[in-house]
């Protein structure tokens, strides 16, 4: 036979109380248990507050009570990532002065800023005094710069609703001060401001980007969505196999996995590196993976072999093939003569590159190359740079280079009729035409490196077949 709840408990009571069980009826006994549960929930909050040491008509406001007013600040206040419980106990609020923090917190109203306007001024157009203005002014400005609040830029109001919008006890406000942070200013028991720093979380993503050549492959990016910042890493990195300037057409395509970075509002904060490029020129399709063979990262085709040539085919991003090899007529001296290197038009001030690693042989003005850099590699060859309007930190004769790292700037000094970058190659001291030499030395992985380059390689590939199937074709990477 089945008991019932209240039946069991009766049971219970009968056998450590057998004076009052004997002496009352079922009926009786059932009253009985009732009452003392019915006491037991009226007198448990009082017997609670006691225990802390707090009266009955002033319960403290502790983190396990529910209180209505505190919803979900983070709703009103973006990128309010804490606690209100744990900000509280930063700011040293207890009791009601925290209720009414968790009150403004619920309805922080959002301030925008006019053009011309201070934060001071912004605060007095809203009733807040002059003196508490300046106060709070005052009191952040260790944390955040006031001068960089724009019109247009929001800051949020924690003001206890009771008193209206213009006018009342105001608490506080939260700016923005970042993608990445925002700084609380909040007013302490003792009429103090405090000022706390608050970070907000950010998230890796891996997103895959299609671009297919319609006009140029900047324009394209750019539609794509594809940041400034990858579309360079991504022409540095594939200037070893592909010239930019002749060889990519209508219909060429670029898929391009990389690394980025949101907020908890999912804007941007910042990207990170290119990780797998695939890229289809004239019909032909290769693909190169990053990975890091313990030196340094590189990108790999499938193969093994590093993409990395010893010399750069083009030492320049984003520029324009102006002037190519062999004779011409030149455009300054005015009569024809060979032209024993190529010409890159770009904006002054245009990052010049080292096309490979090697040597400063020499750094300086030159004849009609102006200022003027040489560079010796190894397996007899050079290279130079001509026309720079100035010369990288650090360049002089000697200095050790890495491939890719600036040298110099665009410039238009010595004969020339507008900016440009003229690049000469030497293959054992004779110059050859820089977009037909076939750079050697390639590395190529082995051993224990080829074997963990596979095993990326497949994880890999499992990845952008999952991505393909995401909507806007982003992953979450693991925190």
């Amino acid at each position: 036979m089945k008991l019932t709840i209240m039946q069991i408990h009766l049971t219970a009571f009968a056998k450590n109380f057998p004076f009052l069980s004997a002496s009352l009826s079922l009926r009786q006994l059932k009253l009985f248990l009732c009452l003392i549960v019915i006491g037991a929930g009226f007198c448990w909050p009082l017997f609670s507050a006691q225990a802390n040491g707090l009266s009955g008509l002033e319960p403290a406001v502790t983190r396990s009570q529910q209180i209505p007013v505190a919803t979900n600040p983070a709703e009103v206040i973006p990128g309010l990532n804490k606690s209100p419980f744990t900000l509280a106990q930063q700011i040293g609020l207890s009791g009601s002065q925290f209720a009414e923090f968790l009150t403004a917190l619920d309805s922080a109203k959002p301030l925008t800023a006019k053009r011309g306007e201070s934060l001071s001024d912004m605060l007095q157009r809203v009733g807040v005094d002059r003196s508490t203005s300046r106060e709070l002014v005052s009191s952040i400005s260790k944390s955040y710069n006031v001068k960089n609040l724009r019109a247009g830029q929001q800051v949020h109001l924690l003001m206890t609703p009771s008193a209206g919008p213009n006018k009342g006890n105001f608490m506080g406000l939260l700016i923005p001060a970042s993608l990445e942070r925002n700084v609380m200013v909040v007013r302490q028991p003792d009429e103090q401001f405090q000022v706390l720093d608050l970070k907000r979380p950010v998230s890796r993503n891996l997103r895959l980007a299609t671009i297919t050549i319609n006009d140029s492959l900047y324009e394209d990016g750019a539609e794509a969505k594809v940041p400034a910042n990858i579309l360079n890493e991504l022409v540095k990195t594939l200037s070893y196999d592909i010239d930019f300037q002749r060889d990519i057409h209508e219909g060429d395509r670029f898929d391009l996995l990389y690394e980025e970075q949101v907020n908890d509002e999912g804007r941007l904060v910042r990207n990170g590196g290119l990780q797998y490029v695939s890229y289809t020129i004239d019909g032909e399709t290769k693909r190169v993976y990053r990975f890091n063979d313990g030196d340094r990262a590189e990108f790999y085709l499938e193969n093994g072999e590093a993409l990395r040539r010893s010399l750069m085919r083009t030492p320049i991003d984003g520029a324009r093939l102006s002037s190519g090899y062999g004779m011409r007529f030149h455009p300054v001296l005015g009569y024809s003569r060979m032209h024993r290197g190529v010409d890159f038009a770009a904006p002054v001030g245009t990052p010049i590159y080292a096309a490979g690693d090697g040597t400063v042989a020499y750094a300086g003005r030159f004849s009609g190359y102006g200022n003027y850099v040489k560079i010796k590699h190894d397996n007899n060859y050079q290279t130079a740079y001509g026309h720079m309007k100035g010369f990288a930190n650090n360049i002089r004769v000697g200095a050790k280079v890495r491939q890719g790292q600036v040298i110099g700037y665009v410039g238009r000094t010595g004969i020339a009729t507008g900016p440009h970058l003229h690049y000469e190659i030497y293959v054992k001291n004779e110059q050859v035409n820089p977009l037909s030499v076939k750079a050697v030395g390639n590395a190529k992985l082995s051993g224990n490196k080829l074997t963990l380059f596979r095993g990326q390689q497949k994880d890999l590939t499992r990845t952008l077949a999952e991505l393909k199937k995401l909507p806007g074709q982003r992953l979450a990477l693991a925190k």
